[in-house]
């Protein structure tokens, strides 16, 4: 049997990593079951020193439980989505490396049908031994991220994209529009990222929750989302991909009016502490589920006082470190200006253009400005942003 050092193992486990794949990365480490069996069992140990150092609490039972959950054929994709969750429940206070380490290991063990020992091992000597590389590979977008995105705005250049139940209402229609309406035909969100970048943008906005108080994500325990609707898949998912395959920087938009939770469009206002906890909540889901996410943007952020957007912004930052905060109240970054290609924000059939002359002018004054400048289109109700608007956009560029 083959006997490797640190660095070999280390360089395995990256091929495995990197090739989603378990049976090469098995035969180069030349171990039966057995061996993975306790060289995991020592993995986890060094694990549980590790994360008991750098304070997180209760982390051994975590993992542990994981492990064995991986080795029954549990579902160890949620456990990768929740495990960042459930640390920062349990007081952690750790560096987005250590947190980076769990999921990166748990994602490893998501990625194999056979979900046998050898793979677990793998994946927690991965895990010790990888912090700086899975770092680089999980976000190789991020320096170009950084690069376009600061929190001063610098001038950046993006598209704002307006997308949610309220795209399906009749003209005139008040009040929530049902769930059940939201069914996109042809959605396209590649051609949406796509579109950015023939822009000449650096970067997307998604409307995750706009004033509706639909959700284009499946919120547990929320019944006026996408998951609610006869719509299925992962828009949000989706749209953050598309934008890494264009080279561009993903956000989304939550808006602080909610139709649905407050019974009407407030601008105005205190936010209630019952509402406050479910923005929390949302966000919290948001960037628990959604890591890649490099932008967020909460739009009338001014009903908010400062200590909640402060406690919003933190809940941003602490699980997700490389994602900016932007609001539009004083003391909230109010660092961006933004306008639309349309007289509307959501899609409507009676929607008139707007001129690229003047769309073209607010964008100079926000870049003298030294604001980022967000464009909005708003797809139609088959998912696709219409020609005229993608139109205006070439005009402008």
């Amino acid at each position: 049997m083959t006997r490797l050092n640190e660095k070999e193992r280390t360089l395995l486990a990256l091929r495995f990593y990197e090739n989603k794949s378990g049976t090469e990365t098995a035969a180069l480490l030349g171990i039966e079951e057995w061996a993975a069996h306790k060289r995991t069992t020592r993995a986890l140990e060094k694990l549980r020193k590790i994360f008991t150092k750098r304070g997180i609490v209760s982390t051994t039972a975590v993992l542990a439980g994981a492990i064995s959950a991986n080795s029954v054929q549990a579902a160890p994709v949620a456990l990768a989505k929740s495990v960042t969750a459930m640390a920062i429940a349990k007081g952690a206070t750790a560096s987005v490396s250590t947190l980076t380490l769990i999921k990166g290991a748990l994602k490893i063990m998501a990625w194999t049908k056979a979900k046998t020992a050898i793979v677990t091992g793998v994946a927690v000597i991965l895990a010790v031994g990888m912090a700086t590389s899975i770092t680089a590979v999980h976000h190789k977008h991020t320096a170009a991220s950084k690069a376009v995105l600061t929190e001063a705005g610098q001038g950046a250049y993006g598209l704002y994209i307006h997308f949610g139940s309220a795209t399906f209402a009749n003209p005139g229609e008040k009040g929530a529009i049902p769930a059940s309406r939201f069914v996109p035909a042809s959605l396209n969100v590649q051609s949406w990222a796509h579109s950015a970048k023939q822009a000449g943008m650096t970067f997307a906005v998604l409307t995750a929750k706009h004033e509706s108080g639909f959700c284009l994500w499946d919120s547990p325990n929320y019944s006026y989302d996408v998951g609610s609707s006869p719509f299925k898949g992962d828009i949000i998912g989706d749209f953050i991909a598309a934008c890494k395959a264009e080279g561009i920087a993903p956000g989304v938009h939550y808006s602080i009016p909610d139709q649905f939770n407050e019974g009407a469009v407030r601008y105005k206002g205190a936010v209630s502490r019952a509402y406050f906890d479910l923005i929390k909540k949302h966000v919290t889901e948001l960037h628990t589920l959604y890591p890649d996410l490099r932008m967020q943007i909460f739009d009338l952020s001014e009903r908010l006082s400062q200590e909640q957007f402060d406690e919003l912004r933190g809940t941003v930052k602490q699980l997700n470190p490389q994602c900016i905060v932007w609001g539009t109240g004083p003391g909230q970054s109010p660092n961006h200006d933004s306008d639309t290609v349309i007289s509307t924000w959501m899609w409507a059939p009676n929607a008139s253009l707007n001129a690229a002359q003047s769309l073209s002018q607010h964008h100079q004054r926000s870049q003298a400005a030294g604001k980022a400048f967000v464009l909005n289109v708003a797809p139609d109700r088959t998912g696709l942003i219409p020609d005229a608007q993608l139109a205006v956009l070439t005009q402008v560029k």
